[in-house]
């Protein structure tokens, strides 16, 4: 391979990523890489994933990569800038200044609980929103992503359905009127269509 691109998280959504770059650089070699062994990420402790990244990009750059995208928001937000030979590195994160653009007033970013929860999203939304950080809220989104990994949002539709109206009633009543919503997890795109459905007022977006 030509100097490949590695790409890789801990399940299959990353590979959403693998398409864009395909897309865009058709004759791009690729690795893909999905860490079965460490799934899901958003379950980790940061010192776990911290220590699961770094050997996941030294394993990638030893089997020839080039450079490496890390495609998964939580372990992006929280550890990449902690962890050594991430010169070649980079992840994915919150769309934050696509809804600045947008003007959208009242946003709601959705992922795992250790990227949601943690010093390290507060201190991102800062980073990038500047003065309008006071908009952006960080919701844990754990029971929607159970939805996914454990096929429910195939097999029992109606059960998905009220546990994203529960979730975004709680969300609502914790943060006022939504009006978009960053999916901020390899995961939630799966719940997209159930989304728009419920809440086609609301602007979705995927992580960049």
């Amino acid at each position: 391979m030509n100097n490949p691109i590695a790409i890789f998280d801990a399940g299959l959504g990353s590979y959403a990523i693998v398409e864009t770059v395909h897309k865009a650089y058709p004759k791009q070699d690729i690795i893909y890489f999905a860490d079965r062994k460490n799934f899901p990420y958003g379950k980790k402790t940061i010192e776990e994933l911290k220590v699961i990244i770094e050997n996941s990009i030294n394993f990638l750059f030893e089997e020839g990569a080039n450079f490496i995208i890390l495609a998964s928001n939580a372990p992006s937000i929280t550890v990449l800038d902690k962890i050594k030979n991430k010169e070649k590195v980079i992840g994915i994160y919150p769309p934050i200044a696509d809804v600045i653009e947008d003007r959208k007033k009242n946003t709601l970013i959705i992922g795992a609980k250790v990227m949601t929860e943690s010093q390290e999203m507060k201190e991102f939304i800062k980073k990038e929103a500047g003065s309008y950080h006071e908009q952006f809220h960080s919701k844990n989104a754990s029971p929607l992503i159970e939805l996914i990994e454990s096929g429910d949002f195939i097999n029992k539709k109606d059960e998905t359905e009220t546990k994203i109206k529960n979730f975004m009633v709680e969300a609502e009543n914790e943060f006022g009127k939504i009006d978009s919503i960053t999916l901020s997890s390899t995961h939630l795109p799966w719940l997209k269509n159930y989304f728009e459905k419920l809440f086609p007022e609301i602007k979705l977006y995927d992580p960049a």
